[in-house]
C-alpha cells in the first residue's frame, strides 16, 4: 500500500514539474506578445500624430522629418 502511493506521488509530481513550468512560460509568452503589440500601436499612434502636424505631408522636404536639424548641415 505505502508503495502504491509512492508510485502516485512520483507521477504527480513528474506531471507537475512537466506542466506548471510550461504554463508560466505560456504566461511569459503572452505578456510578451501584447507588450511588443502595445510598442507597436503606440509607435504606429505617433507616426500618425506626426503625420498628421505635418503641413506639407511626408513626400515634401521639409526640416522636421529629416534626422538632423538645419544647422547640422
Amino acid at each position: 500500500m505505502f508503495v502504491f502511493f509512492s508510485f502516485l506521488l512520483l507521477i504527480g509530481l513528474v506531471i507537475a514539474a512537466v506542466v506548471v513550468p510550461r504554463y508560466y512560460l505560456g504566461l511569459n509568452d503572452q505578456t510578451a506578445r501584447r507588450q511588443r503589440e502595445e510598442e507597436q500601436f503606440r509607435r504606429i499612434l505617433e507616426m500618425e500624430k506626426l503625420r498628421m502636424n505635418d503641413p506639407k505631408g511626408s513626400s515634401g522636404s521639409n526640416d522636421r522629418s529629416s534626422p538632423r536639424p538645419p544647422h547640422a548641415r
